[in-house]
């Protein structure tokens, strides 16, 4: 599905990606690594997580990058997107503010993720595999499939990802 992704993107005017409300380290890496990639593109995308992410991810690039969803200023921007990009959530339940608003994206719905989901997934086109270690590293899957740039940036945010999502690579 990730030749479909890249249709979509190609002809996306306007992206905006997000994660999970109480944003984990997959969900903040995984957002992060396609953000970059995406600005690398030349796309017009915007980032957007329900709250400030934790102080332990201030050393990211990733903290300059992204917007904390305001329904005042965000929710035209939202509705309007051609491509909605939702990161490690498999219920469109855990967008919190951000739930009503992704459903009246009158674009196109992506969600990426590694939890399993009923059904295909809570989106149009979803890119789901449960049996990989993190989101992040789905994102990264997708850049290496369409020869993206990997960047200190996104090299940052997948390690991010990876690491939180596997106690420090303690377990699988």
């Amino acid at each position: 599905r990730f030749d479909q992704f890249q249709e979509l993107l190609s002809g996306a005017g306007s992206i905006v990606v997000t994660g999970h409300e109480k944003a984990d380290g997959d969900a903040v890496g995984a957002v992060a690594a396609l953000r970059r990639h995406l600005e690398l593109s030349g796309r017009n995308v915007t980032a957007l997580l329900t709250e400030p992410m934790s102080p332990r991810y201030d050393f990211m690039e990733f903290g300059r990058s992204y917007e904390v969803f305001d329904p005042d200023k965000h929710q035209s921007l939202v509705a309007s997107a051609d491509v909605f990009v939702m990161c490690d959530l498999s219920s469109l339940s855990r967008l919190g503010g951000l739930e009503a608003p992704a459903r009246a994206v009158a674009g196109k719905t992506v969600c990426i993720d590694h939890h399993p989901c009923e059904g295909e997934g809570p989106a149009d086109l979803n890119l789901v595999d449960p049996t990989a270690t993190a989101t992040g590293r789905l994102v990264y899957d997708y850049i290496k499939h369409v020869d993206g740039q990997v960047d200190r940036e996104i090299a940052e945010s997948v390690f991010v990802s990876l690491s939180t999502d596997t106690g420090w690579f303690r377990y699988p």
